[in-house]
């Protein structure tokens, strides 16, 4: 078992202007390729948010966006909003800069920003990548932003990483000594595992512009990702856990993903595979539909993708607001319409939200909780038996392609999160298809398991 702290941890923001390589600095300092890196300015929008490891001591780290200074250009004044927020929760700012392009207008704003807030400073140049930037470096007069003797880096190689987090670590609120009783037992995680009370892990899922980002920010009651009405601004994944009514839920936003053949290369293809990827670790994914545009085959490829992952499943259909029908008869028919349209996925509640108005949208914790419910339900071995022989009279197995007609031997719950039933048979025989989900339908006529799929494997028996 692990013993961890309930304080708040010593947290620190990297903050500057674009392109000078935060967020492979902050990559190399969390030792993970969190945030997505490329030579594009502007790439970190929104803020990534992770811990680390140093002396003994774990710190939250937070990447900010780039800035510019420059209000023409998109999204300027909503990151300067995130970089405020990250410089207002951080104990210690991290300020990067570019050897390879030196002091630049936009740093001394930023500097003469920082002088204001009243909070440690330190400064790390980096790209300094050989011998030759180290000694350019020399001619740029860092001394006058007004932060002290600066750190020469290369976040690329790791080098100079350690000497910069060492003079963070120094400057840190000292670490608070806390009672052993104040002191929480954990233990550690397998790969997969949800963190010691949470309730689930959420992934939301959608295309471009469906507004993921919105219900994001209207879960968790603040401002924690950027939004507006250009498509695919989320580019990366971003992690929040948040709280509703006592119990905690983990929330992943991801890059909205469109068909393979609209994907551009480089940046927006790390951020649509980083979002599947997230779809392995969740619980529940929250698929999003646009109530204002019609159904499209990009929506069937995403919830098959989601079903694909043995998710469970909430269908969202978001901007209800911008329906002038919001009487039960239309929601029950565009319900149809769905479960019609997606007859794969009719075990998946629905709900209708705004999350630009926040109508509904916290009825969303209570359907997540109960598929997090469904998906462990585990039903015991004996239940189970007089429930399969019923069944079978029921509805005696149809065979597939084997050559003998199927008897069904025995049928029992091997697994959970999501149920997973294994159905024995004699060899040289087979079960059709059609016969798996009559009993998968009979399982949810029975049992619930509203919102998870359940997955039914048939094992041969040889005597």
């Amino acid at each position: 078992m692990n013993r961890v702290r309930t304080q708040p941890l010593p947290t620190i923001a990297l903050v500057g202007r674009t392109n000078v390589g935060k967020s492979t600095l902050f990559n190399r300092i969390v030792e993970a390729k969190k945030a997505l890196t490329s030579d594009i300015a502007g790439t970190t929008r929104t803020r990534n948010i992770a811990n680390y490891w140093w002396r003994g001591r774990e710190i939250r780290a937070i990447d900010t966006g780039g800035l510019t200074y420059d209000d023409s250009l998109p999204f300027e004044k909503e990151i300067l909003e995130q970089v405020e927020r990250g410089i207002k929760d951080a104990d210690v700012v991290l300020f990067v800069l570019d050897v390879q392009t030196g002091i630049l207008a936009q740093e001394r704003e930023l500097a003469r920003r920082l002088r204001k807030v009243g909070k440690p400073v330190v400064i790390a140049i980096n790209k300094v990548d050989s011998v030759k930037w180290r000694k350019r470096s020399e001619d740029e007069n860092w001394k006058a932003l007004g932060f002290g003797e600066p750190f020469f880096v290369s976040a690329s190689s790791g080098s100079g990483v350690g000497d910069l987090l060492d003079s963070i670590h120094h400057k840190l609120p000292k670490e608070i000594v806390i009672p052993d009783e104040m002191i929480e037992e954990v233990k550690h995680l397998a790969p997969g595992e949800k963190p010691e009370g949470i309730v689930a892990r959420i992934a939301l899922l959608g295309k471009p512009n469906v507004g993921k980002s919105s219900l994001l920010n209207s879960l968790a009651g603040a401002d924690e990702v950027i939004v507006s009405e250009v498509a695919h601004t989320t580019r990366e994944t971003f992690i929040i856990d948040v709280q509703h009514e006592g119990k905690k839920f983990q929330i992943v936003d991801t890059a909205g993903i469109r068909r393979k053949a609209r994907v551009e290369g480089g940046l927006e293809r790390m951020g649509v595979s980083a979002s599947i990827h997230s779809l392995d670790e969740c619980d529940v994914v929250l698929l999003l539909l646009d109530a204002t545009e019609p159904f499209s085959k990009q929506e069937k490829h995403l919830l098959g993708l989601a079903e694909n992952k043995h998710a469970g499943v909430i269908i969202v259909v978001n901007k209800w607001d911008l329906i002038e029908d919001h009487g039960q008869e239309y929601r029950t028919e565009y319900t149809n319409s769905i479960r019609m349209i997606y007859p794969f996925l009719r075990y998946a509640p629905v709900a209708f939200v705004s999350a630009k108005t926040g109508f509904r949208v916290h009825q969303l914790f209570e359907m997540v909780e109960k598929v997090a419910v469904e998906r462990a339900r585990e039903v015991e071995d004996e239940v189970l038996h007089g429930w399969w022989k019923t069944m079978v009279r029921r509805h005696k197995p149809v065979k597939g392609t084997g050559t003998n007609h199927p008897s069904i031997l025995s049928f029992r719950q091997i697994d959970t999160n999501p149920p997973h039933f294994e159905v024995v048979i004699r060899f040289q025989s087979s079960l059709h298809n059609s016969y798996l989900h009559f009993l998968e339908n009979g399982l949810r006529e029975s049992y619930g398991f509203e919102g998870t799929p359940i997955v039914i494997t048939v094992r041969k028996f040889k005597k």
